[in-house]
Order: C-alpha cells, then sequence, then structure tokens
C-alpha cells in the first residue's frame, strides 16, 4: 500500500478522479492529457491493489508472462484445506456461496418467500442436519438396495441372482431415483440435425472412473484408490473384507473392460461421427441386450399417468455405435454377479455423500487420491451447492436457488454493462473475418450469418422473478426436514421424470428453463442453439467492476465474451450452422485451411510442458477451448480498441507506470492466475477440455502481434515467438 499512497501524493496536483469528476471537452480534444490522469476512486484504488497482489514486476513479461502477471498470486495463495485449485473462479464462487448461506439460513418468511424458496430451504436445513443423519446410519440405503435386489458381495450366499438382468436392474435404479447409465446411456436432447424438436439418444457407459485413468493400468494410483473405496464401501455395509476384494476384482476389471471400448475424447469431437440414426426396431438386440429396446425404452419412461408411448418407430440417434457392437461380448463373458455387484457398487459410489459420517470419510479418502483435497468442506458449503448455489445439477434447487439470486444479490446495472459490450465483441468478431485471407467470401457470408444470429443471454432471463412460473416448477415435490436421502432421491425422480417428458417436444431457445444458471461462477456457448449465456455470477469482482475503467473489464469478461462467441467456430462449434444444426457448410478449400490452423494450435499447446508434473498438455482434447481464448483474446482486445477510439484514452491506475492498453493485457492475464494441488492438475491434463491456467495465458499472448507490440516483446523471445498459431 505504501507504493499506491507514494503514487497518489506525488500527482496529486495533476490527477483527474475517473469515479467523481467528468472530464470537460478540452481534456477529451487532448489525449495526451488524459493520459497523464489517474483513477482515484476507490474501485480503481482496489483494483490497483489487486494487480499489485497479483503481479511479480521483477519477471520480464516478455519471457514469461504467466510469472509476470500471477507470480505474486502463485507465491502467496495457500490453498484451503477443502479445496483442489485456488484462482478467481475460486474467490467469486466464495462470495457466492457465502450469499447463497445467508439466503438458506433466513428463517421462511410465509408472506415474501416463493412456494419454492420455502421448499429450497427445508432441503437445506435436512442437509445440514448431521446428527440426523448419522442417527439414520446406514439403514435407508439398506432398504433402498434391498428393493434393487441388494448387494451380492454384501449378502453373501443369501443372494440369489438367477433372473437377474442388468437391463431390469436397470429399470429398477430408474425407478428409484438412481442412474440408469452405469451400462448404457439413454437420454433426451435436440436433435442435432433438426434442433426444432427433441429426440432419444443413446451412447457408451458413465464410467465410475475415467476412461484416461483405467487406460493407464491397474497399478494407476487413482485406479488403485478407486478399487480401495468399493472395498471400504462393501465392508461398511457389511461385506467380509477378504471376499470383498476377491468379488470387487471382479468388478474392477470388468468396469476396465467397458473403459476399453469406450470411445476416448479425443475421438468424439467429430459431431458428425457421432450422429448415427436409425430406430427402436431397427436397433440389434445382440446377444446380452434387452429382447426389445422399444420395450425397455418404454419401461425407462414409464411414469405412471405420464408415461410416454413409445413405439418401434421411435427415431434414436446412436453416438457411438462401436461401443454397442463390442458391449455384447463384455455383457456376455461376464457373470451376473459381477454385474449384479457392479451395479450396486454404483448405487453405493452415488449414495456415500448423503449418509453418514463414516461413509463420508470414506468417499473423503478416495477424493484425495484424486483431487488432493486433505480435508470436506464445511457442511454448509457442501449443503449449498446440494440446494443449487454454485451448482450444474438439474436436480436440485437450481431454477429456485436462481431466482433468489436475481431477485436478492444481483446489481442489475452489470446487465446493461455487458450487454453494450457484447456489440463492441461482435464488431471485433466480423472484422476480424473481413480480414481473413484463408476464407472463400461464400463461407464468410456462411459465418457472418452465424454469428449474427447467436443469441444471447446475460444475467438472468426475467421470468426468474415470476414467482408463479418459479414455484410451479416445484409444484409436485415435496421436501421432509427429518429424510435427506430421501429428499434427494425424490428431486431426481420428479426431474428425471420432468426433461424425459420434453421427448419430441419442440425446442424453444428463448425459454427462460434453457438458462438456468444464475448463481453461478462460470459462461458457457451452446452449439446446439447458437447462444452464449453468461451467468449473474460471473458479472463481478475480477471479471467486471461497472466503476472501473474500461480496459479492465474488456481484459476481464470482455476476453471471456470473446472466449464464448468463437466457440461458436471452435474445431466442434463450426460443425454446426446459423441455427445450430449440423450441417457443414464449409467450402472443401477453406475447410483444408481451417484444419491447418487448427493443427498448429493442436501441435504448439502438445508440445507445452506442465513442469509441475512433467506432463504434456493434450492438444487435442483442449483445441476448442484453445482455439476460443485466442480468438476471444484477440476479439476483446479489438473491441477495447473500438471503444477507446471513439470515447478517448482512459485514466491509469495510481502506483502503475502501466498504459492502458498494458493493463488490458495484465486484466486478461489474471483472468487465470491459478495454483493447483497435484492431483488435481493432473486430472485436468487428463480429462480437462480446457488447458492448465498457465497455458491459458502463454498460449494466447505468444501468438498475439498486438501484446508483443504493447509490451515492446522483440522478435523470438520467449513471449514473441517467430511460429504463431491463428485460427480466427
Amino acid at each position: 500500500m505504501g507504493k499506491i499512497f507514494l503514487c497518489v501524493c506525488l500527482f496529486t496536483l495533476m490527477v483527474t478522479s475517473y469515479a467523481n469528476e467528468e472530464p470537460d471537452e478540452t481534456k477529451l480534444q487532448t489525449k495526451h492529457i488524459v493520459k497523464k490522469t489517474k483513477c482515484l476512486s476507490k474501485h480503481c484504488i482496489a483494483a490497483s491493489n489487486r494487480i499489485f497482489e497479483y503481479i511479480d514486476d521483477k519477471v520480464d513479461p516478455c519471457e514469461d508472462f504467466n510469472e509476470f502477471a500471477c507470480g505474486g498470486f502463485n507465491k502467496n495463495t495457500i490453498i484451503p484445506d477443502d479445496k483442489s485449485r485456488w484462482d478467481v473462479f475460486s474467490i467469486l464462487t466464495k462470495e457466492i456461496e457465502y450469499h447463497g448461506r445467508r439466503l438458506m439460513e433466513e428463517p421462511i418468511d410465509d408472506k415474501n418467500d416463493f412456494e419454492s424458496y420455502k421448499k429450497a430451504k427445508t432441503f437445506f436445513k435436512a442437509c445440514m442436519d448431521e446428527d440426523k443423519q448419522n442417527e439414520l446410519g446406514l439403514e435407508p440405503f439398506r432398504e433402498i438396495l434391498a428393493k434393487a435386489g441388494g448387494w451380492p458381495v454384501v449378502e453373501g450366499d443369501k443372494w440369489d441372482g438367477k433372473d437377474f438382468n442388468i437391463w431390469d436392474q436397470s429399470i429398477k435404479l430408474h425407478e428409484l431415483g438412481y442412474s440408469s447409465d452405469f451400462f448404457a446411456e439413454a437420454f433426451i436432447y435436440s436433435d442435432a440435425k433438426n434442433n426444432t424438436h427433441r429426440v432419444l439418444y443413446f451412447d457408451q457407459a458413465n464410467l465410475g472412473l475415467s476412461k484416461e485413468y483405467w487406460d493407464k493400468g491397474l497399478d494407476e494410483p487413482e485406479v488403485k484408490a478407486y478399487f480401495q473405496y468399493m472395498v471400504d464401501a462393501a465392508v461398511l455395509l457389511g461385506a467380509e473384507e477378504t471376499q470383498a476384494k476377491v468379488e470387487l476384482e471382479k468388478v474392477r476389471d470388468f468396469e476396465m473392460r467397458l473403459a476399453n471400448i469406450s470411445a476416448a475424447k479425443s475421438e468424439r469431437r467429430n459431431k458428425t461421427k457421432l450422429y448415427n440414426p436409425t430406430t427402436l426396431g431397427e436397433f440389434p438386440s445382440d446377444a446380452g441386450f434387452p429382447d426389445s429396446w422399444t420395450d425397455y425404452v418404454q419401461k425407462i419412461f414409464n411414469f405412471g399417468d405420464d408415461k410416454l408411448d413409445i413405439e418401434d418407430s421411435e427415431r434414436v440417434i446412436i453416438y457411438d455405435p462401436n461401443f454397442y457392437k463390442n458391449l455384447s461380448s463384455v455383457l456376455q463373458s461376464t457373470d451376473k454377479r459381477t454385474l449384479a455387484n457392479y451395479a450396486a457398487w454404483r448405487m453405493a459410489s452415488s449414495t456415500m455423500k448423503y449418509l453418514t459420517s463414516e461413509a463420508r470419510d470414506i468417499r473423503q479418502k478416495y477424493s484425495k487420491a484424486l483431487t488432493g483435497i486433505d480435508q470436506q468442506a464445511p457442511k454448509w458449503k457442501r449443503c449449498i451447492s446440494g440446494v443449487g448455489f454454485n451448482s450444474y445439477s438439474k436436480s436440485n434447487f437450481i431454477y429456485a436457488v436462481s431466482s433468489m439470486y436475481a431477485k436478492r444479490i444481483f446489481d442489475s446495472r452489470a446487465k446493461k454493462e455487458v450487454v453494450g459490450m457484447t456489440k463492441y465483441l461482435r464488431k471485433a468478431f466480423s472484422k476480424l473475418l473481413d480480414e481473413l485471407t484463408w476464407m472463400d467470401d461464400e463461407t464468410k457470408i456462411e459465418a457472418r450469418k452465424k454469428l449474427e444470429n447467436m443469441r444471447q443471454f446475460i444475467g438472468y432471463p426475467d421470468e426468474f422473478l415470476d414467482q408463479e412460473k418459479v414455484d410451479a416448477i416445484y409444484d409436485k415435490v415435496e421436501m421432509v426436514e427429518n429424510d435427506y436421502l430421501g429428499n434427494v432421491l425424490k428431486l431426481s425422480k420428479y426431474f428425471t421424470k420432468y426433461y424425459a417428458l420434453q421427448l419430441r417436444e419442440a425446442v424453444d431457445p428463448d425459454d427462460w428453463r434453457e438458462h438456468r444458471y444464475v448463481a453461478l461462477v462460470n459462461a458457457f456457448y451452446n452449439p446446439s442453439l447458437n447462444n452464449f449465456e453468461f451467468p449473474a455470477g460471473i458479472l463481478q469482482g475480477t471479471f467486471f467492476d461497472p466503476n472501473v475503467p474500461k480496459y479492465l473489464n474488456y481484459g476481464g469478461i470482455g476476453f471471456i465474451i470473446g472466449h464464448e462467441i468463437t466457440h461458436g467456430f471452435d474445431d466442434q462449434g463450426r460443425q454446426r450452422d446459423s441455427t445450430g444444426s449440423l450441417v457443414d457448410w464449409w467450402k472443401p478449400e477453406t475447410n483444408k485451411n481451417y484444419k491447418d490452423r487448427a493443427q498448429c494450435v493442436i501441435w504448439q499447446y502438445g508440445n507445452f510442458t506442465v513442469k509441475q508434473l512433467d506432463m504434456k498438455v493434450n492438444g487435442i482434447n483442449t483445441q476448442g477451448e484453445n482455439i476460443a481464448d485466442n480468438g476471444g483474446l484477440k476479439e476483446a482486445y479489438l473491441a477495447y480498441d473500438m471503444w477507446e477510439k471513439e470515447n478517448g484514452v482512459e485514466a491509469g491506475l495510481p502506483g502503475h507506470s502501466y498504459s492502458p492498453k498494458q493493463l488490458f493485457w495484465i486484466a486478461a492475464a489474471q483472468n487465470w492466475c491459478a495454483v493447483y494441488r497435484d492431483e488435481k492438475l493432473k486430472n485436468q491434463v487428463l480429462t480437462g477440455q480446457h488447458s492448465p491456467n498457465e497455458f491459458r495465458i502463454k498460449g494466447p499472448l505468444r501468438n498475439n502481434e498486438d501484446f508483443a507490440r504493447d509490451f515492446k516483446c522483440a522478435p523470438g523471445s520467449k513471449m514473441n515467438p517467430e511460429k504463431k498459431c491463428n485460427v480466427w
């Protein structure tokens, strides 16, 4: 703080307060005078101080901009015991959590609370009652297991599985509120080639442990930890340990075989190859499969009076036909007891966090192997996430808490400001399109059409303030204070039905329920609807503050807006047209040019080494995010440059000698300051679509000529290499 105080004193006579004094016309006409000003509002002083805290100005920005922009953050950050990483997103998530806790702990207000708010608070209260969960013990889950036919390894010789069938078991799981995708997945989503309606999809099984770990073999530490988790859970529920190890080794081997026949992420990026339409009647019923897929799906979607009528002519799109070709032999060569043990294990695995303290401790031991987290988050944080704050789940009170956040927390000024920024970002991408030399004119017309048709949703839809609409979603589900697990399963069953009944329905891209995330620190591009959205939760803090100079906001949220726009044109987004349908709109030569440029990005990132682990980044799996980062940053800079030319050069920050353009780059980089535990970083490298954060800084900046010019990086320096990779 001493640095800032000294700077303010020295320049008191020549500064103009950014927040408290409107510049007169003379100042606006003379840009060099504006350059000498400093923004002295409390918001600018806070932003200046944050930059000082994060930065390490002893590092040459042309050698390592990640260490320059984030060196202070990296050195001074201690990852909380209940977190696997700590970054800017984590800091804002903490704020969401605190808001959520305050809202949930407020007594139910019969006069002002929506009915859905009251139910959410009841759910939260049940989650928080750990004494009641320990009092109930494991019996509630044992009763559910019994309804599902029992867990053979726990029942021993009492288990009679002569009539066991995995497809009947999947139906039972579905009826009980569990997932039915342990062996194969069926779900409802918009038709990729006719996205006006929703259709049925079949996909490969969802595994308990990611394929990327299984591919490394049984000696991989995470695979060993996963097996021990199986054994510990079975013993907790009454199995004899030695026998559990014998039987569950077969379960482990079975899941590994499922992983072996599952496609890797790198093989699933071409959405056209994943589009294989047929009908239920035409889909093969090989040995080990249901006698009739139509009957199976009919039973899966049997919701009593609301059941769907499924016929052989029902259209189904197969994501991965090869999985089903190989699944039959895997199932046929596996004994029934092992299959039943696997189904029950997956039930147990998904239930442990809702049971006793002992069960959660067992789950935490496994979690540490995957994430490095030493201890569970405090109970209130787990319950805040469970109810729907900063949650991606569709089977909780996500709509209710989004409504609460919109109504009680969000500053609506942010929405207007960010909408204004999107106009400049769109102009910037359009200008980049105009200047492309590798794209033919006809393809440019289609690209521009896609940009023009791209919808945007900022903050939250107004319907979240409508009590009748929000309450209607939860009107048929009731919560009780003393049955946490029961409440979770009720919600799961309710929303399984809620979304399944959308089969064959028309898709309304403007339906507010499609934009359910409000109290969340993230942003999205939806390729099937060609839209992007920025939840209210991210429009704050480092990313956006309406009270600071625009260069900080364009480097912050502007970079992310550009990122999401570019997702419409990354290696996957570009496979869809302006309506979001899976249509090839690329001329052959332009298509080749694109792939050549994308390959450069794959090569560049694939040669980055994560020194903390001595592992290479997966350039194929991360290519979409890398393309979006590079294009998005370029757009944000161009957008700010457009704004600056129209409005004049802005005031700098107190204590800093950096120009507004340099501060743009610093703000953009500081979006991604992060420290990781080894286990979490390994998980991201193996399974993640995003590059580790340091390369989200180094990659886009190394490829950007504007950055090199603004920081005067010599050609051939590490941050200004001769070979650059650019798609957009």
